[in-house]
């Protein structure tokens, strides 16, 4: 074999290294702390050797009063302890670090700096303190550093509101500057208070402060102790309160917009220093003359201002009701339209002289009329009037009224219904019902000659759907609703109406009797259990409230063999019952399905059958087409023609025992009479057609179906 020979190319790499980085090195000036102590770092961005040189360059600073520290690979640490001990000098000598690459020698140098003393700043300019503006005007606090400062800090700004203590931060300068003005724009009085001015450096900070005051005009309110509506005669306290800078000097009380005469304000304890704050309040008596709209005034030397405007309402009692004639009402009474506020609240107290038949009430009983049932009928003589809504008859009434603040009442008096205008209407119940209607049983309370002359259903039913009837003996009433929607809600009333007026029944909801669609079987199938139990599965598409759990009804001809709820799985149905007969031969059978006592107008016709016979079912018969699930002797051997003739007929030798002895078995096992006729039929195969036959006196559209069933062993 022929050997390849390897070269190997070597590639020396060269490395082109540069100088030290400083990341962290002197600055230019180094300050000396009041302490006289220092510290210089010097930092690089890869590992190098750093030394601390004065002056000459090549020249390692060396001395007592300097110590050099290693921090680390990269960096090192220049300290002075006491600067006192250096001389002129020395303090002015320039000095700095280098960092040397140890791989090749290379270095950089940083700034050469000088030792200076730093100094703590001091304030120059100081805001002026205090500082007085009005509101809406700007405001400018002035702040800077004395004239030597080393090294240059920044200047910030605190807020230290009127009557606090948490001093917020206002302006911050970080940039290095010697002044700063504080600019208030549209000073506002909420931001009256202390303002501080700090100047700092790394060596220390000073401060100063200024109150500012900001004048403004009073803000006025009014109000009334202990409310703004009082009853007439009762005290009440007009308080007016202002908050001013400076505090109002000028005030005075308006009443539907004249000036009540001056009293002394009540000056109001104030936290600081400068008040704010006065009050005064008027002292008033309930009446027609002194309520009205009022406004509370005050005046500073910045302005003046004035409350909105308050209404003080003196509530008057209301006339007392008196009953007047009913006219076209069964109560009306006149009262309380003088009064303030109006009547808002009143109520009829009435006993009855008679009998309610209809009600079954005893011969006295009280009625309670709301305001709700009035209604003005005449408003230049303050006349209300209200349907008592009792038996007609005659009361007893008392009459009683509230306008919020005050009482009245009437004492007993008679008031009498006009005669024979109809009473309450009550249904008592619905009977009767069939699939279309049913019977409304009612009663009405009337008295006097006249009797109803319309009696009507309302609830989405027209009338000439509904047969009425009435006994004036009895107060008794019936109402014979046929030709509504099955499957329908009504919300039904009946109606009592004559010349005099009319009455209204309670509300009754009435649903009409629920009746299944006609039923439509698909995918049915059957089976005939060890135990005898008939099951049957299908698919049953319907939907609605009227076809969900439902009962079916099995029949064979006129006999009813089963009414069971079927299992339902979404639209898959499986019933399962005893039959009541032996089962022999093909049946012919039909389902229905039953909502309560209606049944579906509509079957469905399935035939039952008995299971097929194992020995002519095709399923179970001689395979010809050999598999690989035969006994390996029962296998084709072309090549072995004589052998396998053998084979073969040992083979069906053993078959024809083995089907001898099922058969034997199967006859012995089956309580089921076979025919020959349905032994060619497969388990589990099903059809189904629409036929029509007669049910009692109607002719029933039928789907007939051909279920197979399979008989246990």
């Amino acid at each position: 074999m022929r050997q390849d020979t390897i070269t190997f190319l070597l590639l020396t790499a060269t490395v082109v290294r540069s100088a030290p980085v400083f990341i962290v090195s002197p600055e230019a000036i180094e300050y000396i702390s009041p302490s006289r102590s220092l510290d210089v770092v010097c930092t690089t961005q890869d590992p190098s050797r750093i030394t601390w040189h004065e002056n000459d360059a090549n020249k390692t600073l060396i001395t007592s009063k300097f110590t050099v520290t290693t921090i680390s690979d990269r960096s090192s640490r220049l300290h002075l302890a006491d600067a006192t001990s250096l001389t002129l000098g020395e303090l002015n000598a320039g000095r700095f670090c280098r960092a040397t690459d140890t791989s090749d020698g290379s270095f950089t140098n940083s700034t050469v700096f000088v030792l200076n003393q730093g100094v703590a700043p001091t304030i120059g300019t100081a805001p002026k303190n205090p500082k007085e503006d009005d509101e809406g005007n700007d405001v400018t606090l002035q702040c800077s550093f004395a004239a030597i400062v080393r090294p240059v800090g920044d200047i910030f700004w605190k807020f230290t509101a009127k009557g606090t203590t948490e001093r917020v931060d206002v302006w911050t300068n970080t940039t290095a500057i010697l002044a700063n003005p504080l600019m208030l724009s549209n000073i506002q009085r909420n931001e009256a208070g202390t303002y501080t001015c700090y100047v700092r450096n790394e060596f220390g900070i000073a401060s100063a402060s200024a109150v500012v005051t900001v004048r403004y005009k009073p803000t006025v309110t009014v109000s009334f102790i202990p409310s703004s509506m009082v009853k007439k005669g009762s005290s009440v306290t007009v308080r007016c309160r202002s908050d001013s800078f400076p505090a109002a000097s000028v005030h005075s009380l308006f009443r539907n917009g004249v000036v009540i005469p001056e009293n002394s304000p009540t000056k109001a304890p104030s936290n600081t220093p400068t008040e704010t704050i006065i009050e005064w309040s008027y002292m008033i008596t309930g009446s027609n003359e002194t309520e009205g709209k009022y406004v509370c005034e005050a005046n500073n030397r910045v302005g003046s201002g004035q409350s909105s405007e308050q209404e003080l309402v003196v509530l008057l009692p209301p006339e007392a009701p008196t009953i007047v004639a009913p006219g076209a009402f069964d109560v009306c009474w006149s009262a309380g339209f003088l009064g303030r506020p109006p009547i808002s609240n009143f109520s009829v107290s009435c006993t009855s002289k008679v009998n309610g038949a209809c009600s079954k009430k005893p011969a006295d009983f009280n009625l309670e009329v709301l305001a709700t049932n009035f209604m003005m009928v005449n408003s230049i003589t303050g006349v209300l009037c209200a349907d008592v809504s009792g038996p007609s008859a005659d009361y007893t009434c008392t009459i009683s009224a509230n306008n919020g603040a005050f009482d009245v009442s009437t004492l007993p008096t008679d008031v009498s219904t006009r005669p024979g205008k109809p009473g309450p209407v009550q249904i008592s119940e619905a009977t009767n019902v069939i699939n279309t209607g049913f019977t409304l049983s009612w009663c009405v309370e009337f008295s006097g000659s006249m009797k109803p002359l319309i009696s009507t259903i309302i609830g989405g039913v027209s009338d000439d759907k509904a047969t009425h009837f009435y006994d004036a003996q009895t107060q008794q009433g019936s109402t014979i609703v046929t030709g509504l929607e099955p499957n329908t809600e009504y919300k039904l009333q009946i109606r009592v109406t004559n010349s005099l007026g009319e009455a209204v029944s309670n509300e009754l909801t009435q649903r009409t009797t629920c009746v299944p669609d006609a039923l439509n079987v698909t995918d049915a199938k059957a089976m005939i259990d060890n135990q005898g139990m008939v099951n049957i599965t299908f698919t049953d598409a319907r939907t609605g409230p009227c076809n969900l759990n439902n009962e079916y009804v099995i029949r064979n001809g006129d006999t009813i063999w089963a009414t069971v709820r079927g299992e339902r799985q979404d639209n898959i149905v499986t019933i399962t019952f005893q039959p009541v007969q032996d089962v022999l031969s093909d049946t012919e059978l039909t389902i229905a399905t039953k909502n309560g006592n209606n049944e579906s107008q509509r079957s469905a016709a399935v035939s039952l059958q008995l299971p097929p016979d194992p020995i002519d079912d095709p399923t179970t018969g001689p395979v010809d087409n050999p598999t690989t699930d035969e006994p390996e002797f029962c296998r084709e051997n072309h090549s072995h023609a004589g052998f396998i003739s053998a084979i073969a007929v040992l083979c069906v030798v053993i078959l024809a025992l083995v089907i001898v002895i099922v058969v034997l078995s199967c006859r012995r096992s089956s309580t089921f009479k076979l025919e020959s006729t349905t032994r060619q039929q497969a388990a589990g195969e099903a059809g189904y057609e629409a036929v029509d036959f007669p049910a009692g006196d109607k002719s029933v559209s039928m789907t007939k179906s051909r279920i197979y069933g399979v008989a246990g062993l």
